[in-house]
């Protein structure tokens, strides 16, 4: 059998006095036949984190087309890519990350595993829970309800439900609107997204208008004094 290579440094240090040094762990690399590759312990398990200190690591290399090589702190080790039959080392793992592999296959043919105790990384944070949306404000009258659009005879107007209720939200549709002019100074006038109408200024009397309503703001004007008589409807 062609004798695998071995590329390691190791530093031995001599227990203190009195003191018991520590029995080696026993692993177990193996790496072929076939494409596979693992290290497991004395029971079978595959290795997934060790204690920092002394282990005995005996890999079987069964193929001439792998090799088996573990990295990482203060340990490089590997069999030949050539070679096969079963090797030991005498190994001391230290805190940190450990790499094993096979080199001519490194991409598929690979594990890890930890030694000593890690810090694992904070969870992330749990994020805020989604605030419900608030509900839709009720609308001041079903779609299709008659509403009432009343002008003077002093400098007010008003938008109100056929019951006498002021009108602050409607849903987008159809309504019928009865515009009421009380007064020759002013006028009815109303405007929105599809809708345009109004009273003339010298006129007075009742005119009903079929409109139909889109979602934006339904505004209610007198057009002689916008600025103070006016109102707006959300139509959403």
């Amino acid at each position: 059998m062609r004798r695998l290579a071995v590329c390691a440094f190791l530093v031995l240090v001599a227990p203190a006095a009195g003191t018991a040094a520590a029995e080696p762990v026993p692993l177990f690399g193996k790496v072929g036949r076939g494409y596979s590759i693992s290290l497991r312990d004395a029971n079978g398990n595959e290795v997934r984190s060790l204690p920092a200190g002394p282990v005995t690591l005996r890999i079987e290399d069964l193929s001439d087309e792998h090799n088996f090589r573990l990295v990482g702190p203060g340990v490089e080790v590997a069999t030949d890519v050539e070679g096969t039959g079963v090797v030991v080392f005498a190994l001391t793992l230290a805190d940190g990350r450990y790499d094993f592999q096979c080199d001519p296959h490194e991409a598929t043919m690979k594990g890890v595993f930890t030694v000593g105790v890690t810090t694992d990384p904070a969870p992330a944070p749990t994020p805020a829970p989604t605030p419900a949306p608030s509900p839709k404000p009720s609308a001041s009258a079903p779609v299709g309800a008659k509403l009432v659009l009343t002008v003077g005879p002093g400098l007010t107007n008003a938008l109100r439900t056929a019951t006498g209720k002021p009108v602050t939200r409607l849903n987008p549709g159809g309504y019928t609107v009865v515009a009421r002019d009380l007064s020759p100074r002013h006028n009815a006038h109303l405007r929105g997204t599809g809708v345009e109408r109004a009273t003339s200024v010298a006129g007075t009397g009742t005119t009903t208008w079929k409109v139909a309503l889109r979602t934006g703001t339904l505004a209610y004007v007198c057009d002689p004094h916008r600025g103070s008589v006016h109102g707006s409807v959300t139509v959403s």
